[in-house]
């Protein structure tokens, strides 16, 4: 294999370690803690874990962007990567919260944040579910690209608006009323 086709290692564990950092700092600054009981699709995904696996995605997709001529399958380990290892410090922060008592330090490292770290399912389960998400988003992030551009487009416009109309949601059903339309929304 010549250099052209080959996938940069470098930039991939440089791109996964900028997510772990993004994602590390929203956890410590309390977003991912306080926006954890904002939903943004009823009981399927809040504010907080947009904001958690967000960073993987995002340089998940960049990853695959910057990887020109490695195969799908290269693309879509280093997808892999950058979930994996974007996360775990993240729920090393989830298990270190409370038997270091790090709330004396980091005030937002609160029991919200390890509810939302572990998806309300205890310790060891929760983290394991934590980082197989990471996982399959980073994936995600790292397929998108591959998609055609024709399916590509509107699947990020689909996830977007719908992304902010839950968003949104309480102020569409003030606006438009509590009834009919609003509500429908």
């Amino acid at each position: 294999m010549n250099a052209e086709t080959r996938l940069n290692w470098r930039e991939v564990i440089r791109l996964a370690l900028l997510a772990a950092i993004i994602a590390l700092a929203l956890c410590a600054v309390g977003v991912v803690g306080v926006f954890g009981q904002r939903d943004i699709i009823g009981n399927v995904l809040t504010l907080g874990q947009i904001f958690l696996f967000g960073p993987a995605l995002g340089c998940a997709y960049l990853a695959a962007r910057r990887s020109t001529g490695s195969g799908a399958g290269t693309t879509l380990l280093s997808g892999v990567t950058i979930g994996l290892v974007s996360i775990l410090p993240v729920a090393l922060l989830g298990l270190a919260a409370e038997p270091l008592n790090l709330r004396q330090f980091f005030i937002n490292v609160s029991p919200d944040l390890v509810e939302t770290l572990n998806f309300g399912r205890g310790q060891m389960p929760g983290l394991l579910i934590l980082i197989a998400a990471a996982g399959v988003l980073g994936l995600a992030g790292a397929g998108l690209f591959l998609l055609p551009t024709r399916v590509r487009r509107p699947l990020i416009t689909g996830l977007a608006a719908v992304l902010l109309t839950g968003l949104l949601s309480e102020t569409i059903i003030l606006s438009w009323g509590n009834q009919g339309i609003g509500l429908a929304i």
